[in-house]
């Protein structure tokens, strides 16, 4: 059952917890803090009057309460819940997967890397791609703002490079279109390690946590460009990598300097703008 499904507001079935606190009320009484999700919505939840031992976050657990709305927004009053067992619940019906073929973005995705010019940025990024093509596959783009679902950094990966070409099409000076595209396939490579999706959630790892995704992707591109690129090339490529958030409070570690940086993180933002959740 679906919070939007229950009859009478009354919700009986799973949820994951995906976050899980103890608060007090303005008088000072304890009361459980949640964020559920029932493989569709996520919603706040409430155990009032409690401060007895939480449901760990990213596991399934099975609840009895009421929906109701609250500032606007739905949310569920429990009553009582227990720990799912794990013959109850299938867990693909808790992590949301990109609904379309993720073959078909792969093979689109290697048919821009294969319109890459010069041959040892071709070869290079054919065989990072290749090495991680597993991850990339089932990667999210973020835990909550975008792309957030299986496939989504392969979604996300085109959709820039797709934009970042547009862009670059229309620059008045030259512009180095096997780096943009080189770039744009590689920009967000630190998520594969940034995110976690073993369990019921996608969550940050704890490289995520400690690193984030472009110190992380940098450490993984660092020993391919040192094989297969010169020096001035791979100080380029990595340039893009290390500015496609663009501002420094935007967590870039330097803002993008170049022209080919500039195109990457424009059609980046574009992107994750469009498809903010």
């Amino acid at each position: 059952m679906k919070f939007k499904d229950c009859p009478n507001n009354k919700f009986i079935g799973f949820c994951v917890v995906r976050k899980a606190s103890i608060r007090h009320t303005s008088a000072g009484k304890p009361y459980a803090d949640l964020q559920v999700y029932d493989g569709a919505e996520q919603i706040m939840g409430r155990i009032w009057d409690y401060d007895g031992e939480l449901p760990k976050e990213s596991t399934v657990i099975k609840v009895e309460g009421v929906l109701l709305e609250y500032n606007g927004s739905p949310q569920i009053t429990i009553s009582r819940f227990r720990d799912a067992k794990e013959d109850e619940y299938d867990k693909a019906e808790f992590i949301p997967t990109y609904p379309g073929d993720r073959n078909d973005l792969q093979i689109r995705l290697q048919s821009n890397i294969g319109q890459i010019q010069t041959p040892s940025i071709r070869i290079m990024v054919k065989k990072i791609y290749e090495d991680f093509k597993a991850e990339y596959f089932d990667a999210p783009a973020a835990v909550f703002h975008h792309h957030n679902y299986l496939g989504g950094l392969l979604e996300h990966t085109l959709s820039v490079t797709r934009i970042a070409l547009t862009l670059s099409s229309s620059q008045k000076q030259p512009v180095n279109t096997d780096l943009i595209i080189a770039g744009a396939v590689l920009h967000d490579i630190g998520k594969i390690q940034a995110y976690s999706w073993d369990g019921c959630a996608i969550e940050y790892s704890m490289d995520g946590k400690m690193i984030d995704h472009i110190p992380l992707g940098m450490m993984i591109l660092k020993p391919y460009v040192d094989k297969y690129l010169d020096h001035d090339t791979a100080q380029h490529l990595l340039h893009i990598i290390a500015s496609h958030h663009g501002l420094k409070e935007w967590g870039s570690p330097v803002e993008p300097s170049t022209q080919e940086a500039k195109i990457v993180h424009l059609a980046d933002l574009v992107d994750a703008r469009l498809n903010a959740n």
